[in-house]
């Protein structure tokens, strides 16, 4: 508007550089209930979409968003902790063993060996989000047992 003529020249600088520490509280507050609103869509999203049992009616599963580094940032509030703790494992294990992660690339580990998880009909994927070409920030979901994996190891 007429009063705040660079409003958006304010946002887009808050935003790009988040760990300013002149972030304002309101700020902070906006941001942090969005991404957890994102998250906890997410959850649900997977939930409803879901054939497995255990995901559809157990809520086994757990949807959470990490840094480029692979730092929590969000979660969301129905998400198990015993799923979280192995995001980190798996996120740095991504960014070991792949130096050209690109745009639109996704991953999907089982192995509950190499990067914490919990054993092996655990799910796990992580899609890179790219801002400007550069990784920020990495969605991570969780689905445990999933019973698909049981019954193709059968």
């Amino acid at each position: 508007g007429a009063e705040h003529p660079d409003r958006d020249l304010r946002w887009k600088t808050t935003m790009t550089n988040i760990a300013s520490p002149t972030l304002d509280p309101i700020t902070l507050e906006i941001v942090w209930n969005g991404l957890l609103s994102v998250t906890d869509e997410c959850f649900i999203s997977l939930m409803r979409a879901s054939y497995s049992t255990n995901i559809k009616e157990r809520h086994d599963h757990s949807i959470a968003i990490a840094d480029a580094t692979g730092r929590l940032i969000a979660q969301s509030q129905k998400s198990l902790p015993v799923h979280i703790s192995s995001m980190k494992g798996l996120i740095d294990k991504l960014l070991e063993k792949y130096s050209d992660i690109e745009e639109g690339d996704l991953f999907l580990a089982n192995d509950p060996h190499v990067a914490g998880g919990t054993h092996l009909p655990d799910l796990n994927f992580a899609m890179p989000v790219f801002i400007d070409g550069k990784m920020r920030k990495t969605p991570y979901i969780r689905s445990c047992h999933n019973r698909l994996i049981r019954d193709i190891l059968q």
